[in-house]
């Protein structure tokens, strides 16, 4: 509503699901689990296509609040507000709150920053 010149968005944790195409990311279902799969197995077909369905089933029951939302927006904004697809498309970097040393190894792009937000200075060894 303001029109700025760039943003910055944040998120409370790693990327998943919708995001990845948000962001412009590629999602890589074939080995890294989505937000519905506990255990990925890569070298199991059926592993592959379960976590392809539940990712599936991630984006349709998101799917629905987004579209929502963008119609709340454009009811009170205009009709041509931009779609949350278009915004977050759109921002110049994205913080995340995850820690890359234990997360599934995955394809990423510079506008995404991992900041591992909940990680305490480590004590000193005692001898």
């Amino acid at each position: 509503a303001i029109a700025p010149k760039s943003t910055i968005s944040v998120s409370s944790t790693c990327l998943y699901g919708w995001m990845f195409s948000d962001f412009g990311v590629k999602q890589a279902l074939s080995y890294r689990p989505g937000l519905l799969t506990s255990n990925l197995n890569v070298h199991s077909m059926l592993s592959r296509l379960q976590n392809i369905l539940r990712e599936m089933f991630d984006r349709a029951t998101f799917g629905y609040s987004r579209a929502e939302l963008n119609r709340v927006l454009r009811g009170r904004f205009g009709d041509d507000y931009p779609s949350i697809e278009n915004q977050l498309s759109q921002v110049a970097y994205v913080f995340t709150n995850s820690e890359p040393l234990i997360e599934s190894a995955a394809p990423t792009t510079s506008r995404v920053i991992d900041i591992p937000v909940g990680m305490k200075a480590p004590k000193p060894h005692d001898e």
